[in-house]
């Protein structure tokens, strides 16, 4: 105790003080304490003292300053329990049991086990995510509707689910058939030919760009494009991770709707009043802010969950389109339906709003497959359909858009319900700036 502890410093034990004691130290007795213990241990020393009271007093020096000493078992804190060992976390590798006799098995769990960096995550997907101990899952993995994640599910499609998986996976899933195989197949194919024929109307066109009109057709051909891969992007990446990936990822694919519908009626509203700007802009400004509201609809989770709210909304957006045609068609009637280019705008824009009109009804009706459930899981259902309306429609509008954009400088001197020439007249024109006018009421026939 401290009391036998101060008595062999040499200070006498006061009366009174309880006998504490101290942990067992390893560290050895100084030289001084060591000759007082065997001082205090001899026979002839007075027996009482032994069970006498210790004194807390610390040992004083030589001028009666208390003298510090490195044993730290006469600190005050010895009063408190000593504080348990702290126990070592185990790193994830120490903590897997190995039982394959080679190690490969060993290795794999161990790998599996241990917390992904972020080279370890890049290297997986660029492989795959698998190595020959952990193939990849396949078709041989799909799942019905019951065991599907609830909100990859869709009604009458019964079977060719994919079960959660991590994105490497995911992409890896293009080497076999499943039910969103169509759907991203549809539009990244959609996506290329797309472009192609985008890239080739570029390259033959034989008139000059105006700047108003490359903006024009380069904003319809990247909010298409946008369109295309975010729709496959999310179709393809579905089963990847729980509701709320899913969930972000649908918004995504709405949005890129949004865009090809908004940049699909601004290339139709510039060649069917490119000779009014005033009706033009009144147009664009309506059709902009019902894509907005789209937009409040794609980003607000409660409104997007709905699925009548958004059906409602892109209804009511594609519908919007018709005023801007039936405008056209009475304001031209008599004079440039008859003729070729304005036959070919009006028929552009109305194909265009009929896809689109087609693909709502095929995605709301869920035609086929309500028909005969289980027999279009992973071809011609409904969605797929939709996916096809939607890329037509873009191609309806630049195939007519390759024969009208081009013939804004024959019209652009003329201010009332001018409707474009053909291909043919404007080719056999002379249009320079003094001639201009005169070129335009040729093209009127006036």
């Amino acid at each position: 105790g401290l009391g036998a502890h101060a008595r062999h410093m040499g200070a006498p034990a006061g009366p009174g003080r309880p006998r504490l004691r101290r942990p067992h130290s390893k560290r050895t007795p100084a030289a001084g304490a060591s000759t007082a213990l065997t001082a205090s241990s001899a026979p002839d020393g007075p027996p009482h003292e032994s069970s006498q009271g210790s004194s807390a007093h610390p040992r004083t020096g030589s001028e009666g300053a208390p003298e510090r000493e490195d044993d730290a078992s006469c600190t005050p804190h010895l009063l408190r329990p000593p504080r348990p060992p702290r126990r070592r976390r185990l790193a994830s590798a120490e903590s897997v049991t190995m039982e394959a006799p080679d190690g490969a098995a060993g290795a794999s769990s161990l790998l599996q086990s241990a917390k992904p960096s972020a080279r370890w995550c890049l290297c997986c997907f660029a492989l795959g995510g698998w190595s020959a101990e952990a193939p990849p899952p396949g078709r041989d993995d799909l799942v019905s509707i019951d065991a599907a994640q609830p909100h990859t599910r869709r009604a009458y499609i019964l079977g060719g689910y994919r079960r959660r998986l991590n994105w490497a996976q995911a992409w890896h899933s293009l080497s076999y058939v499943h039910n969103e195989t169509g759907n991203v197949l549809t539009h990244a194919v959609g996506l290329v030919a797309f472009l192609l024929m985008a890239l080739h109307f570029t390259w033959t066109r034989p008139a000059a760009w105006e700047v108003a009109e490359a903006v024009v057709f380069a904003t319809f051909v990247v909010g298409c494009s946008l369109c295309f891969i975010l729709s496959s992007a999310y179709h393809l990446f579905s089963c990847v991770g729980f509701e709320a990936t899913h969930d972000k990822m649908l918004a995504c694919d709405l949005g890129g709707i949004v865009a090809s519908i908004l940049t699909s009626f601004y290339i139709a509203l510039w060649t069917a009043f490119h000779c009014d700007t005033q009706l033009r802009i009144t147009y664009c400004a309506m059709i902009t802010a019902m894509c907005a509201w789209l937009c409040v609809v794609v980003g607000t989770r409660k409104l997007r969950a709905d699925l009548r709210i958004v059906l409602a909304s892109f209804i009511v957006a594609v519908g919007s389109a018709l005023f801007p045609l039936v405008h056209y068609a009475v304001r031209n009637w008599g004079r440039g339906l008859e003729d070729e280019t304005g036959a070919q705008i009006l028929s552009g824009a109305v194909a265009n709003v009929a896809c689109y009109a087609i693909g709502i009804v095929f995605y709301a009706s869920k035609v086929p497959e309500r028909w005969c459930p289980g027999a279009f899981d992973n071809w011609l259902h409904s969605h797929q359909l939709w996916h096809i309306c939607c890329f037509l429609g873009p191609v309806c509008l630049l195939y007519t858009s390759e024969r009208t954009v081009g013939n804004s400088v024959c019209c652009s001197a003329h201010e009332d319900g001018f409707t474009f020439p053909t291909a043919a007249q404007c080719a056999t024109l002379d249009v320079t700036e003094d001639a201009m006018v005169c070129s335009a009421l040729t093209c009127m026939g006036s």
